[in-house]
């Protein structure tokens, strides 16, 4: 029952007069305890209440329509006590447009009004949409045309005619057709056939028609799928203690741009949470680019000893919001289903040897793409970029969301708020011709180390140098460990490392010396080469690959190491290291 706020008042307001008046004014009362009554398009009954001294009756005018309220009583006795005199009144079903009535309820003079709506009965057609999907190639079944009504008596004839468009309509077809109506809300379908022989875009205009009644056109956009079987091969193709690289088969050798969506869960039961989530694209023309090659994804920033499960499939035409508004990337791989969930694990994390004066794994970045295993990767996303990962401290909480990292020009650790002007360990503000900076406290267990300006943070590792100066360089902190004499401490300093280019391979180590305040060069190291068997620079078919070098350095407090580029080097670094022996 809908009550308008003035009949409340006129409750309230007759109240009061009743209350107040004096016997002689009391003889001569009448008042209702609504001055408007609203009734919905269904058949509905509710009560007036009159309460008046002298006899009445009550009388309906039409408005609207004719004869859809009925009355148990039209007129009443007065009575001194003030007595409500309760009236129901029925509204029948209403089947056409909004209907008004006027009752007036007089008796000695006086006459109340009460007006009385019953809203817009007639049939409403709610949207249309398509239920179920089409693919190339795959006969059409359970595909509707869904005319969603409302408001239905039941037995109305609906006419439902579609035309169809677009690119991926070709051998679709669809039927006019003629509905009845169930009582009540419903969906009237119309049945989609044919076998489609394109993928794209379909365009359904759909003109609804009950009796001389027309609705519409409505719009249906829809696409026709290149079906594909969900990936398969899924396999671990690296795990360390915060990152994880995944990879899996698929038809790639032809299909250059690919699209993909995948999942990582905190189980594998139906209802697992979605720990992390991308829809991407891998886009190359050149069939000589590395780094499209494989189906290859590198998460990051995850917690050490922990198992998780993947999934992913491939996907059709997806959009998201741009800087300019919502993007739409158009598949040419088609749709596929999730492939089945696979468990995975990191590592646990590194645990320091006895004899372990150093190491730097690196282990708090996971920044940008993977170069050494060509696989695109992920970012937390900080609008200002001053964040390193889920695990960094920093002063500015983590947004919570991820961007995808391709593969592009490397951003510095400066560029994130991991890195700041600072003078060297000698106190000199260049080391090697370059500006020296010091990571802080966004770069985890990076804090404290030195570096040339050209450092960029990868995913478990660092890339140095350009390819057009000399002298960038990562260095360690001033050693302090217990097991370092001032005598001199023999030790094995080694790293990781690979060249990202195909010349300029040559790094060199040096170490200064805390009691002399002096540089002495330990040695030059001359990378393998990154490049296939039989293949040249120009054919960029890289074969990256992590080699370990090792030297042994004699070492004292307060010294520190750099690795530092020559011949215009480019490289990566990653568990730099060193022992006493």
């Amino acid at each position: 029952m809908l009550l308008k706020l003035r009949g409340m008042c006129a409750v309230l307001l007759a109240a009061l007069a009743f209350a107040g008046c004096s016997d002689d004014d009391a003889a001569s009362s009448l008042a209702t305890n609504f001055d408007e009554l609203e009734f919905s398009y269904e058949e509905s009954d509710q009560q007036l209440l009159i309460r008046s001294t002298v006899p009445w009756t009550l009388d309906c005018t039409y408005l609207t329509g004719d004869g859809w309220l009925a009355f148990d009583k039209t007129s009443g006795p007065g009575d001194e006590g003030i007595v409500s005199q309760r009236v129901t009144i029925k509204a029948l079903h209403n089947t056409g447009v909004e209907r008004t009535a006027e009752l007036h309820i007089t008796g000695a003079g006086f006459d109340r009004k009460v007006t009385v709506v019953q809203e817009d009965g007639q049939v409403r057609i709610d949207g249309v949409e398509l239920e179920g999907d089409m693919a190339k190639d795959e006969q059409v079944e359970k595909t509707y045309i869904a005319v969603n009504y409302s408001r239905a008596v039941g037995g109305e004839k609906l006419t439902v005619t579609p035309t169809l468009s677009g690119e991926g309509s070709d051998g679709l077809s669809v039927a006019a057709g003629e509905v009845t109506l169930d009582a009540g809300s419903g969906v009237a379908r119309m049945a989609v056939t044919g076998t489609p022989t394109t993928f794209g875009e379909v365009l359904f205009k759909v003109a609804v028609e009950l009796g001389d009644k027309s609705f519409g056109p409505y719009e249906v956009k829809s696409e026709t799928a290149n079906r594909m079987a969900a990936p398969t091969g899924l396999y671990v193709f690296r795990a360390d203690s915060h990152e994880i690289i995944m990879e899996w088969d698929n038809d790639h050798s032809t299909v250059r741009t690919r699209k993909w969506a995948w999942q990582l869960l905190d189980s594998d039961a139906d209802d697992a949470g979605v720990v992390r989530e991308f829809t991407y694209e891998v886009n190359s023309n050149d069939d000589k680019n590395p780094k499209y090659v494989y189906n290859r994804f590198i998460i990051g920033a995850l917690d050490p000893g922990t198992t998780y499960y993947f999934r992913v499939k491939t996907v059709g035409n997806y959009s998201f919001q741009g800087s300019k508004g919502t993007v739409t990337i158009k598949a040419t791989n088609g749709e596929s289903d999730f492939s089945p969930v696979i468990t995975l694990r990191t590592e646990a994390e590194h645990t320091p040897a006895a004899n372990e004066i150093l190491y730097q794994g690196f282990d708090n970045i996971t920044m940008q793409s993977d170069f050494i295993n060509t696989a695109a990767g992920t970012t937390p996303y900080w609008s200002d970029k001053a964040i390193v990962s889920k695990q960094a401290d920093t002063p500015n909480p983590w947004e919570g969301a991820w961007v995808v990292y391709p593969f592009a020009n490397s951003h510095l650790l400066a560029t994130w708020g991991m890195a700041s002007t600072a003078n060297y360990i000698d106190g000199q503000a260049t080391y090697k011709g370059q500006a020296n900076r010091i990571a802080g406290d966004k770069s985890g267990s990076l804090k404290g180390w030195y570096i040339g300006d050209q450092v960029s943070p990868h995913q478990g590792y660092v890339k140095v140098g350009t390819s057009s100066k000399d002298g960038f360089y990562i260095a360690t902190p001033a050693l302090d460990s217990p097991l370092l004499s001032a005598e001199g401490t023999l030790c094995t300093f080694s790293f990781k490392g690979c060249p990202l280019m195909t010349d300029g391979r040559v790094v060199d180590i040096e170490v200064y010396r805390a009691a002399t305040k002096t540089f002495e060069k330990v040695t030059s190291i001359t990378m393998d080469s990154t490049l296939a068997d039989g293949w040249t620079s120009s054919d960029y078919l890289c074969n990256y690959k992590w080699t370990t070098y090792s030297i042994d350095i004699t070492l004292h407090p307060g010294d520190n190491v750099a690795v530092i580029s020559t011949n215009k080097s480019r490289f990566a670094i990653d568990d730099i290291m060193i022992v006493k022996k």
